[in-house]
């Protein structure tokens, strides 16, 4: 049995949530510098495609596990960048956090750490608005976004 005290855990969850987020930062940024060529202080295409590679890689990862996994009933509707929506069809509320939390899951043993997953919302939702046109979705539905 663990011996360390709540606070302590508590603690040590926000400092690494920290680490993460400055990894995230520091990934943002550099991609930024490496990817403004025209007004970029230090471009190099090949870092930026490199680190736009690996994001792409881990979205078509988890848009196929969500996908080809029958016992979770749900399909990617949208993914782009660092979101996942899935649409779950006759779902409850409650079945959709947890098969959004199995899906979060499932996808962080399948990456290396650090890269872990957050289940942002679960939501009975009637359209999506993309960029790329509309989509209807059932009252009955949830959709949820990953990432």
């Amino acid at each position: 049995m663990c011996s360390l005290s709540l606070a302590f855990l508590q603690l040590l969850q926000r400092l690494l949530n920290a680490r993460q987020l400055a990894l995230k930062l520091v990934a943002n940024t550099t991609f930024g510098y490496a990817a403004a060529s025209y007004s970029g202080r230090m471009p190099c295409i090949e870092i930026a495609d490199s680190i736009v590679q690996k994001g792409r890689e881990t979205l078509e990862r988890a848009i196929r596990l969500v996908n080809s996994t029958p016992e979770w009933g749900g399909r990617v509707v949208y993914g782009d960048t660092d979101s996942l929506f899935v649409l779950v069809k006759g779902a409850s509320k409650d079945e959709a956090f947890r098969i959004g939390k199995e899906i979060c899951e499932k996808v962080a043993t399948l990456n290396p750490k650090p890269v872990k997953l957050k289940l942002e919302k679960v939501s009975s939702i009637n359209v999506l608005l993309k960029s790329i046109g509309l989509h209807l979705i059932d009252n009955n539905c949830y959709l949820y976004n990953i990432f």
